[in-house]
C-alpha cells in the first residue's frame, strides 16, 4: 500500500519522510544511496547537506555526565547516530571465559580475580549505527533500530561510553 497518492495531490500541500540511508557510492557533485527498504537512487550533495544528519561526523568532542548522555540519546528524535556501549554478556560467553582461564585464576591474586571478573561481566564492546526506537527512564535500556542489519537491540544506558549525534561527539567523563 502507498503512503500517498500522487492523484489526489494539491498545490500547498505537504509531505513527510523520515529515511535512512547507507552511502553506496559518492560522485562529484551527489552520492548513490540505498534506503532501508532497499531502494537505490542519486541525492545532490546540496539537498544532503541542507537536511541529512550524518551518524558518524562530528565536529567537537563534547564531556558529559553519564545522565546527560543519556538524555541527549533519549531525545534524538529518530536521528541517525552512532553509539559505542557494552552488550549485556550472557551465560554461556561467562561460562565459556571462566572455562578457558579456570587455572590461571586460580593461582591468582584476588585482585587479578576481582577483575578478571569485572571485565567478563561488563561485557562485549559494541559500536552501532541507528536510530532510536523506544526509551526507558534514565538508567534503564533503549530499544534502538542497527541499522547495519536493520533489527532491534539493546542498548543498556549503563554501559554506553560514548554518542555521536548531530554532529557531536558526547564523551563520558
Amino acid at each position: 500500500m502507498s503512503k500517498c497518492s500522487t492523484s489526489k495531490m494539491n498545490v500547498g500541500d505537504y509531505l513527510s519522510e523520515t529515511q535512512y540511508y547507507k552511502i553506496i557510492g559518492i560522485e562529484k557533485d551527489k552520492i548513490h544511496v540505498l534506503n532501508e527498504r532497499g531502494m537505490e537512487f542519486f541525492i545532490h550533495n546540496d539537498i544532503a547537506e541542507e537536511g541529512l544528519w550524518s551518524a558518524n561526523q562530528y565536529d567537537k568532542e563534547i564531556p558529559v555526565s553519564r545522565s546527560e548522555l543519556v538524555e541527549k540519546l533519549e531525545f534524538s528524535n529518530q536521528d541517525a547516530f552512532t553509539v559505542h556501549f557494552y552488550k549485556q554478556p550472557t551465560e554461556q560467553t561467562i561460562l565459556s571465559t571462566f572455562r578457558e582461564s579456570i587455572k590461571e585464576l586460580i593461582n591468582s591474586s584476588e585482585l587479578a580475580f576481582k577483575r578478571k571478573v569485572k571485565d567478563v561481566l561488563k561485557g562485549e564492546e559494541r559500536t552501532l549505527v541507528g536510530y532510536l526506537f523506544h526509551s526507558e527512564p534514565k538508567m534503564g535500556r533503549s530499544r534502538v533500530i542497527d541499522l547495519e542489519v536493520n533489527e532491534i537491540r539493546m542498548v543498556d544506558h549503563r554501559t554506553i561510553d560514548w554518542l555521536i549525534l548531530h554532529r557531536k561527539k558526547y564523551v563520558v567523563h
